[in-house]
Protein backbone atom coordinates (compact mmCIF):
# COMPACT_ATOMS: atom_id res chain seq x y z
CA UNK A 1 0.00 0.00 0.00
CA UNK A 2 2.58 2.41 0.68
CA UNK A 3 6.48 2.53 0.36
CA UNK A 4 9.24 4.53 2.43
CA UNK A 5 11.37 6.79 0.42
CA UNK A 6 14.32 8.27 1.81
CA UNK A 7 17.28 9.63 0.44
CA UNK A 8 20.88 9.29 1.88
CA UNK A 9 24.67 10.97 1.54
CA UNK A 10 27.64 8.93 2.30
CA UNK A 11 27.90 11.06 5.35
CA UNK A 12 24.52 9.81 6.60
CA UNK A 13 25.19 6.01 5.77
CA UNK A 14 25.83 4.99 9.77
CA UNK A 15 22.40 6.77 10.59
CA UNK A 16 20.21 4.86 7.60
CA UNK A 17 21.80 1.51 8.71
CA UNK A 18 20.01 2.17 12.28
CA UNK A 19 16.73 3.39 10.72
CA UNK A 20 16.66 0.27 8.44
CA UNK A 21 17.29 -1.72 11.27
CA UNK A 22 13.67 0.18 12.82
CA UNK A 23 12.08 -0.53 10.19
CA UNK A 24 10.05 -3.98 9.97
CA UNK A 25 11.32 -6.65 6.90
CA UNK A 26 7.56 -6.65 5.53
CA UNK A 27 7.83 -2.64 4.64
CA UNK A 28 9.65 -1.67 1.01
CA UNK A 29 12.09 0.90 1.51
CA UNK A 30 13.63 2.95 -1.49
CA UNK A 31 16.60 4.84 -1.05
CA UNK A 32 17.91 7.38 -3.34
CA UNK A 33 21.58 8.27 -3.53
CA UNK A 34 24.28 9.58 -5.80
CA UNK A 35 25.71 7.45 -8.28
CA UNK A 36 29.04 6.24 -7.00
CA UNK A 37 28.65 6.54 -3.52
CA UNK A 38 29.11 3.02 -1.53
CA UNK A 39 25.59 1.97 0.18
CA UNK A 40 26.74 -2.08 0.49
CA UNK A 41 26.41 -3.67 3.55
CA UNK A 42 23.10 -2.58 4.04
CA UNK A 43 20.89 -4.66 7.07
CA UNK A 44 18.22 -4.81 4.93
CA UNK A 45 16.95 -5.11 1.32
CA UNK A 46 16.16 -2.02 -0.42
CA UNK A 47 15.23 -0.80 -3.93
CA UNK A 48 17.97 1.11 -4.92
CA UNK A 49 17.30 4.48 -6.61
CA UNK A 50 20.46 6.21 -8.07
CA UNK A 51 20.68 9.91 -8.90
CA UNK A 52 23.24 11.13 -11.50
CA UNK A 53 22.83 14.96 -9.96
CA UNK A 54 24.37 16.40 -6.62
CA UNK A 55 22.62 16.25 -3.56
CA UNK A 56 19.62 17.91 -3.51
CA UNK A 57 17.24 16.19 -0.65
CA UNK A 58 13.71 17.52 -3.00
CA UNK A 59 14.93 16.24 -6.22
CA UNK A 60 15.93 12.71 -4.54
CA UNK A 61 12.64 12.50 -2.93
CA UNK A 62 10.77 13.03 -5.68
CA UNK A 63 13.19 10.58 -7.94
CA UNK A 64 12.43 7.99 -5.63
CA UNK A 65 8.64 8.80 -5.43
CA UNK A 66 8.50 8.27 -9.39
CA UNK A 67 10.25 5.02 -9.04
CA UNK A 68 7.61 3.70 -6.48
CA UNK A 69 4.82 1.86 -7.62
CA UNK A 70 2.82 1.73 -4.15
CA UNK A 71 -0.32 4.20 -3.88
CA UNK A 72 1.39 6.22 -1.11
CA UNK A 73 4.60 7.04 -0.13
CA UNK A 74 6.19 7.55 3.72
CA UNK A 75 9.02 10.55 3.42
CA UNK A 76 11.46 9.52 5.80
CA UNK A 77 14.63 11.25 6.77
CA UNK A 78 17.84 8.66 7.10
CA UNK A 79 18.31 9.89 10.60
CA UNK A 80 14.74 8.48 11.66
CA UNK A 81 14.33 5.52 14.25
CA UNK A 82 10.80 3.89 14.00
CA UNK A 83 8.99 1.69 16.23
CA UNK A 84 7.38 -1.22 14.43
CA UNK A 85 3.75 -0.41 15.92
CA UNK A 86 3.93 3.05 13.71
CA UNK A 87 3.88 0.87 10.37
CA UNK A 88 0.91 -1.15 11.73
CA UNK A 89 -1.33 2.07 12.82
CA UNK A 90 -0.25 3.50 9.28
CA UNK A 91 -1.57 0.53 7.85
CA UNK A 92 -4.43 0.27 9.60
CA UNK A 93 -5.44 3.53 8.94
CA UNK A 94 -5.07 3.89 4.94
CA UNK A 95 -6.88 1.10 4.34
CA UNK A 96 -10.11 2.57 5.25
CA UNK A 97 -8.85 5.80 3.73
CA UNK A 98 -10.22 5.04 -0.26
CA UNK A 99 -13.63 4.06 0.92
CA UNK A 100 -13.88 7.54 3.02
CA UNK A 101 -14.74 10.64 0.77
CA UNK A 102 -13.15 12.64 2.90
CA UNK A 103 -9.76 11.54 2.21
CA UNK A 104 -10.43 12.15 -1.76
CA UNK A 105 -7.94 15.08 -1.73
CA UNK A 106 -4.87 13.08 0.36
CA UNK A 107 -3.43 12.87 3.40
CA UNK A 108 -0.37 14.58 5.43
CA UNK A 109 0.61 13.34 8.74
CA UNK A 110 2.37 16.17 10.59
CA UNK A 111 2.55 16.36 14.53
CA UNK A 112 0.58 20.10 15.39
CA UNK A 113 2.91 23.10 15.63
CA UNK A 114 1.71 23.82 19.45
CA UNK A 115 3.29 20.07 19.66
CA UNK A 116 6.22 20.25 17.31
CA UNK A 117 7.44 23.31 19.67
CA UNK A 118 7.17 21.66 22.89
CA UNK A 119 8.91 18.16 20.96
CA UNK A 120 11.40 19.89 19.45
CA UNK A 121 13.42 20.77 22.74
CA UNK A 122 14.70 17.54 21.72
CA UNK A 123 17.08 15.49 24.03
CA UNK A 124 17.16 17.70 26.97
CA UNK A 125 14.14 16.19 28.02
CA UNK A 126 14.25 13.39 30.77
CA UNK A 127 11.83 10.56 31.00
CA UNK A 128 8.64 11.53 31.58
CA UNK A 129 8.93 15.15 30.35
CA UNK A 130 6.63 14.28 27.95
CA UNK A 131 3.66 13.62 29.96
CA UNK A 132 1.48 11.20 28.00
CA UNK A 133 4.35 10.50 25.43
CA UNK A 134 6.63 9.60 28.37
CA UNK A 135 7.16 5.94 27.24
CA UNK A 136 7.95 6.51 23.72
CA UNK A 137 10.82 8.88 24.25
CA UNK A 138 14.36 7.48 24.94
CA UNK A 139 16.88 9.80 26.67
CA UNK A 140 20.97 9.68 27.39
CA UNK A 141 21.57 11.59 23.99
CA UNK A 142 20.75 8.80 21.65
CA UNK A 143 17.40 9.75 20.20
CA UNK A 144 15.01 12.48 20.82
CA UNK A 145 11.27 13.49 19.32
CA UNK A 146 10.89 14.46 15.76
CA UNK A 147 8.62 15.80 13.36
CA UNK A 148 6.65 12.79 12.02
CA UNK A 149 7.03 12.49 8.36
CA UNK A 150 4.80 12.87 6.03
CA UNK A 151 2.23 10.52 4.29
CA UNK A 152 1.13 11.25 0.51
CA UNK A 153 -1.18 9.83 -2.06
CA UNK A 154 1.65 9.44 -4.29
CA UNK A 155 -0.17 10.48 -7.76
CA UNK A 156 -1.11 13.44 -5.82
CA UNK A 157 2.09 13.98 -5.15
CA UNK A 158 3.49 13.89 -8.57
CA UNK A 159 0.62 15.39 -10.70
CA UNK A 160 -1.17 17.48 -8.91
CA UNK A 161 1.61 19.05 -6.47
CA UNK A 162 4.49 18.51 -9.08
CA UNK A 163 6.35 17.22 -6.19
CA UNK A 164 8.82 19.26 -4.26
CA UNK A 165 10.49 22.68 -5.89
CA UNK A 166 13.50 21.21 -7.99
CA UNK A 167 14.47 24.87 -8.39
CA UNK A 168 15.56 24.39 -4.54
CA UNK A 169 19.13 23.22 -3.73
CA UNK A 170 20.40 21.03 -1.07
CA UNK A 171 17.65 21.15 1.67
CA UNK A 172 16.01 23.08 3.89
CA UNK A 173 12.11 25.03 3.40
CA UNK A 174 11.49 22.01 1.02
CA UNK A 175 8.99 20.64 3.39
CA UNK A 176 7.23 23.86 4.29
CA UNK A 177 7.31 24.88 1.04
CA UNK A 178 5.38 21.30 -0.15
CA UNK A 179 3.12 22.04 3.14
CA UNK A 180 1.81 25.11 1.75
CA UNK A 181 1.41 24.40 -1.30
CA UNK A 182 -0.80 21.03 -0.48
CA UNK A 183 -2.73 23.59 2.14
CA UNK A 184 -3.41 26.07 -0.88
CA UNK A 185 -4.78 22.80 -3.15
CA UNK A 186 -7.24 21.66 -0.40
CA UNK A 187 -5.34 18.69 0.89
CA UNK A 188 -7.29 17.67 3.63
CA UNK A 189 -4.56 17.06 6.25
CA UNK A 190 -5.09 14.19 9.14
CA UNK A 191 -2.79 13.87 11.79
CA UNK A 192 -2.04 10.19 13.48
CA UNK A 193 -0.96 9.56 17.00
CA UNK A 194 2.59 8.76 15.58
CA UNK A 195 5.93 9.08 17.43
CA UNK A 196 9.39 8.96 15.19
CA UNK A 197 12.68 9.52 16.86
CA UNK A 198 15.09 11.36 15.42
CA UNK A 199 18.83 9.83 16.03
CA UNK A 200 21.37 12.52 17.96
CA UNK A 201 24.04 13.81 15.74
CA UNK A 202 26.47 16.62 16.92
CA UNK A 203 24.68 19.97 16.82
CA UNK A 204 26.21 21.46 13.07
CA UNK A 205 26.90 18.18 12.11
CA UNK A 206 24.32 19.30 9.22
CA UNK A 207 24.05 22.33 9.14
CA UNK A 208 27.00 23.57 7.10
CA UNK A 209 27.85 26.85 4.61
CA UNK A 210 26.24 25.26 1.95
CA UNK A 211 23.11 24.22 3.95
CA UNK A 212 22.62 27.96 5.10
CA UNK A 213 23.56 29.55 1.61
CA UNK A 214 20.93 26.76 0.29
CA UNK A 215 18.17 27.46 2.27
CA UNK A 216 18.19 31.24 2.15
CA UNK A 217 17.74 30.48 -1.83
CA UNK A 218 15.34 27.81 -0.96
CA UNK A 219 13.22 30.66 1.07
CA UNK A 220 13.07 33.01 -1.64
CA UNK A 221 11.93 30.41 -3.75
CA UNK A 222 9.19 29.41 -0.92
CA UNK A 223 8.22 33.08 -0.55
CA UNK A 224 8.11 33.77 -4.35
CA UNK A 225 5.66 30.43 -4.32
CA UNK A 226 3.52 32.16 -1.62
CA UNK A 227 2.84 35.49 -3.52
CA UNK A 228 1.96 33.25 -6.74
CA UNK A 229 -0.35 31.22 -4.50
CA UNK A 230 1.35 28.38 -6.27
CA UNK A 231 -0.16 24.62 -5.98
CA UNK A 232 2.29 23.01 -8.78
CA UNK A 233 6.22 23.25 -7.99
CA UNK A 234 8.40 24.66 -10.58
CA UNK A 235 9.79 22.28 -12.73
CA UNK A 236 9.44 18.47 -11.77
CA UNK A 237 11.63 16.74 -13.94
Amino acid sequence: MYDVVVCCTQKFKPFLIRMLESVPPEVNVLVVYRQGEDFTGLPREINPVEVAEPFTRGVYLNRGAQASRKPYILIADADFYFFPFSFDMVSAYLQKAPSDPTYATGLVYRVPPKEMRYLNKGSRHTPGGLGALRSYCFSGGQFFPAQNPNILPREYFLDVLGGYDERMRGWGAEDDDLQRRADRSGMRRVRLPLVVLHQHHPRGYSDTEDYRAGRAGNKAIMQENDQNKAIKSGGLK
